[in-house]
């Protein structure tokens, strides 16, 4: 897994550009949230795996599609964290 350090982009900005990439996932856009890390490390650190990690609806915009983490990207997420190669974590 990458990570990368990139510039403030604001969400209408990512909104109002389409992707030029096939498939339904690459073409979905907002409502987004900006979720706090702490909301998210409270999965990485568990040993619950296979469920869906829901997000506090505090964070939430009111037209939010779902409210979870999608499991593949949580997956990802705890590798990097048992592996320590989340950047801000080291």
């Amino acid at each position: 897994m990458y990570f990368l350090e990139i510039d403030f982009v604001s969400a209408q900005r990512i909104t109002n550009n389409k992707s030029s990439v096939g498939g339904k996932v690459y073409k979905e856009r907002g409502p987004f949230a900006w979720i706090p890390y702490s909301e998210l490390k409270k999965y990485l650190t568990s040993q619950v795996t296979g469920q869906k990690h829901y997000i506090d609806k505090r964070f939430l915009p009111k037209r939010a599609k779902r409210d979870y983490f999608w499991k593949t990207w949580v997956s990802n997420m705890v590798g990097a964290y048992r592996s320590k190669s989340i950047p801000w974590e080291n």
